[in-house]
């Protein structure tokens, strides 16, 4: 009867042993699980990081194209105002030179109607 009563006891214990070593199984399985989802979330927001890193830089860079082609259109458009104001401002000399010329020779000329109205 002891033995038996023994035997029932130590069937029991492994009875608890066994449930005991298949909740912590269970346990174990779930972390591992509930870890690849930690994991798998983690690298998700790692990849979206990079895409929008690289969407960001690719922006950046357009933006900085737009901004070198108008630096290169604004320079253009300064050159040829400066290359407008020089042929305007050489153009206003010529006119200013042929006026001066056009005006000693009416000066001339009237000098020398003078000259010979005071002759006759």
């Amino acid at each position: 009867s002891k033995s038996e009563a023994a035997k029932g006891a130590l069937a029991k214990q492994q009875q608890a042993e066994t449930k005991a070593l298949e909740q912590a199984r269970q346990d174990q399985v779930e972390l591992l699980r509930e870890e690849a989802m930690a994991a798998a979330k983690l690298k998700a927001a790692e990849e979206a990081r990079l895409k929008a890193e690289a969407k960001a830089a690719e922006e950046l860079a357009r933006l900085n194209e737009v901004a070198r082609e108008r630096e290169r259109q604004e320079a253009t458009e300064r050159k040829r105002l400066e290359e407008e104001a020089g042929a305007e401002a050489e153009a206003v000399k010529a006119a200013r030179e042929n006026f001066k010329r056009v005006q000693a020779e009416f000066k001339n000329k009237f000098a020398r109607h003078r000259e010979e109205e005071a002759r006759l």
